[in-house]
């Protein structure tokens, strides 16, 4: 029994010392500040009164992994959407509306 008791004890004064060698020994260093977002980002071009902002990043990565994927093959392979995508690249290749003729 005094075992597990010391085992215990150890255990806790351990995880005190863990924690206690985690925290810094003083002050952080005092480091310069950054330069402002607007200059250095993509905000530069943005007007002062809009109500919000939205970037799309590394699109491209994520529309090969989408485009790649099993699912989109799959998805393809659904007689409804093969007759749906050869109707549009039909209508695409010998366009009799005006509007797709102007795309």
């Amino acid at each position: 029994m005094p075992r597990v008791i010391q085992s215990r004890v150890l255990r806790r004064l351990f995880v005190v010392a863990v924690v206690f060698a985690m925290l810094p020994l003083g002050a952080p260093p005092a480091t310069q500040a950054a330069d402002p977002l607007k200059d250095n980002t993509s905000l530069t071009f943005v007007p002062e009164n809009v109500a919000f902002y939205v970037t799309g990043l590394r699109l491209r990565e994520v529309y090969d992994k989408v485009a790649t994927s099993k699912a989109i093959a799959k998805f393809k392979q659904i007689p409804i959407v093969q007759f749906g995508w050869s109707m549009a690249l039909a209508q695409w290749q010998n366009p009799q509306n005006p509007q797709i003729a102007a795309v």
